[in-house]
């Protein structure tokens, strides 16, 4: 028999995992997963019904188009905020979030204004109303004053932090910004100043605090949402601290948007229920949504819901458009709930793909590519299970698109180069044999390699050989390339019909050849009646030497 072969170079495994790893990067770095891993999250938690509850203690009340109407102007006077939040101050709320307070407000430096700005200047409820930062300084428009007095004096770098200003800045990759505007400069001892700045149009993540220059002293500028916290927001161990609850932050020191699904006047369970302005204003007292303010909560007021009103909007994780402003209102959920979101990693992240992707690998080096491609899948399925679990439940969001996709990438991709690798060695196994064996055998010997490591075994055999006599005499009389081609036709006919008769041919040594009759590749049994097949093929070897003798000769060949 010829030696055992060996095929395991035509592929091996460390090429096919550096393929598998190269293709799987490739398609990792050309899709975006994260942005369709973040928003599948909030698209499948809204379907299951498991979005955050939305806290009883934050009551929202719009400017809407009800309130422009009957007021007959879309500002509020001054003297309307001043009844607004006196009103809302005798309940005793935590605090009053007025984002988006830019435009000047109506009658202010008239003579009602001015005492009705001292009313409000008096109002023991923190009031928080939003700045916003400009790259560059913005022609006719006064800076938003950052002084440390009045009710932002807590805006002082000691109130939140006992570190410095250069590890603030380090810590929580924060820029210094100088150009900042919001409210109209004489409400700078009444209000406090916070920020509603995010990083992108898509509003999914929020930055926790920029730090800014006010004359020679450094202020820090939370977020308008985290000042809602008061004295309970802090800086502790390079940590944000609302309300004894952490503020996870991501790499990029952003805030992840627990995002609500809608807003809606009639509240339900997740829903978030927002109120006209018109029912304070027309009937202070009496009013029913006055009613509904218990002590301690957050009051929201959306200054600017009308129609036509300097909305802007913005893309929200779920994909569809919304206010700004409204954006303000989930993160006062998150700091009153303590529910934040909460990523991994990106080596935590990347760790679990790379994971993922060798084990798709190494489940097609242990199992059958159907069953690993089954395998595969139903690890996959419990990762997306597991991810929209975590993420449902416990807000802890993972990148369970990307493990999913690249094990099965992984297994897809594996089972394709054991696919080439089986085929390449069946190709070359078919041309090594072929001639030697029947095509059965050949066969048999394709399908179950392993059938060719054969162990020394006592089997019964006819062994038969083959020699054409006289061809010595006869190659003198022929040319060199007309006798290896008369030689080579001849055997090959030989071969063929030992072949036929379910022979095996060990060996050829010129015009010899060795073949032997009783042995089968693939079959345990020991054929029975190897003697007759091997006089068969000998009679069937000398009708083919008698006829080409006779062809010979009638050509005029030698013989």
């Amino acid at each position: 028999m010829a030696k055992k072969l060996d095929f395991t170079k035509q592929f091996r495994p460390a090429a096919k995992l550096a393929v598998v790893l190269l293709c799987c990067h490739a398609f990792y770095s050309l899709v975006d997963f994260k942005t369709a891993n973040y928003n599948l999250d909030f698209s499948i938690r809204r379907s299951l019904g498991k979005e955050p509850t939305f806290s009883k203690k934050i009551k929202v009340y719009a400017n809407d188009d009800r309130t422009v109407a009957e007021n007959g102007i879309d500002k509020l006077r001054i003297e309307q905020w001043a009844d607004l939040l006196e009103t809302l101050d005798s309940k005793k709320p935590s605090s009053i979030l007025i984002p988006y307070l830019f435009s000047k407000i109506p009658s202010l430096s008239a003579a009602s204004g001015k005492v009705a700005l001292e009313r409000i200047k008096k109002i023991k409820t923190p009031i928080i109303a939003m700045i916003y930062f400009a790259p560059n300084e913005v022609v006719g428009k006064q800076k938003a004053p950052l002084s440390l007095t009045g009710q932002n004096q807590t805006n002082t770098l000691k109130s939140y932090s006992n570190n410095s200003f250069n590890e603030i800045k380090k810590n929580f990759k924060v820029d210094l910004e100088e150009n900042y505007y919001g409210p109209p400069p004489e409400l700078k001892d009444a209000f406090k100043l916070g920020h509603f700045q995010f990083p992108d149009t898509s509003s999914s993540y929020h930055i926790p605090f920029f730090l800014a220059k006010d004359g020679e002293d450094k202020a820090i500028v939370p977020h308008i949402a985290l000042l809602t916290a008061g004295k309970n927001l802090k800086i502790v161990d390079e940590k944000i601290i609302a309300n004894g609850s952490e503020v996870y932050l991501n790499e990029a020191g952003k805030i992840p948007l627990n995002f609500f699904s809608k807003i809606s006047d009639t509240g339900d369970r997740v829903s978030i229920t927002k109120r006209s302005l018109l029912y304070l204003l027309q009937n202070k007292k009496n009013s029913k949504s006055l009613k509904k303010i218990k002590e301690g909560d957050q009051i929201i007021i959306l200054e600017n819901y009308y129609t036509g009103g300097p909305r802007g909007f913005i893309t929200t994780p779920l994909g569809n458009q919304t206010i700004a402003s409204t954006m303000s209102i989930h993160l006062v959920n998150s700091v009153v709930t303590g529910n934040w979101i909460r990523e991994l990693s990106w080596t935590q992240g990347f760790t679990l793909v790379y994971i993922s992707i060798l084990l798709g690998f190494f489940i097609t080096q242990i199992f059958s590519p159907l069953m690993a491609g089954s395998i595969s899948f139903l690890l996959a399925v419990l990762q997306v299970s597991l991810g929209v679990y975590l993420f449902s439940v416990h807000s802890i969001q993972w990148s369970w698109l990307t493990s999913s996709s690249m094990l099965l990438l992984s297994t897809i991709l594996s089972v394709i180069t054991e696919v080439f690798n089986i085929e390449t060695k069946s190709l070359n196994l078919q041309r090594t044999l072929s001639g030697l064996l029947p095509p059965s055998q050949v066969a048999a010997a394709i399908k179950d390699p392993n059938s060719l490591d054969l162990k020394p075994q006592l089997y019964e055999v006819t062994i038969m050989f083959i020699d054409i006599t006289g061809f010595s005499l006869t190659a003198k009389k022929m040319e060199t390339n007309a006798i290896f081609s008369e030689v080579r036709d001849y055997l090959q006919e030989i071969t063929n019909i030992i072949l036929n008769h379910n022979g095996v041919v060990d060996k050829t040594l010129g015009d010899g050849m060795l073949c032997f009759f009783g042995f089968e590749i693939g079959r345990k049994q020991q054929r029975l009646n190897h003697a007759e097949e091997a006089i068969d093929c000998a009679l069937k070897v000398q009708e083919l030497c008698f006829e080409r003798n006779l062809t010979a000769r009638s050509v005029g060949k030698a013989i």
